[in-house]
């Protein structure tokens, strides 16, 4: 099991991707997309994450 670091907004992908995490048994790290990019870098090394995925929030949702 490894830790992995999912940051991004509230969507389906990520729903999606934090699924696949789970059900491939590892632990993830769920980052806020709006913290700032050096707390999010502080919060990756103290968790210890092995690998990351970013899930880019929609910027047009009302075109689905």
């Amino acid at each position: 099991m490894c830790r992995v670091g999912l940051i991004g907004g509230n969507s389906v992908e990520y729903v999606d991707k934090l699924i696949d995490i789970w059900n491939s048994g590892n632990c993830a790290v769920l980052i806020d997309f709006q913290i700032p990019i050096k707390t999010a870098v502080v919060i990756y090394f103290n968790e210890n994450v092995s690998f990351n995925s970013v899930v880019m929030p929609d910027e047009n949702p009302q075109n689905h």
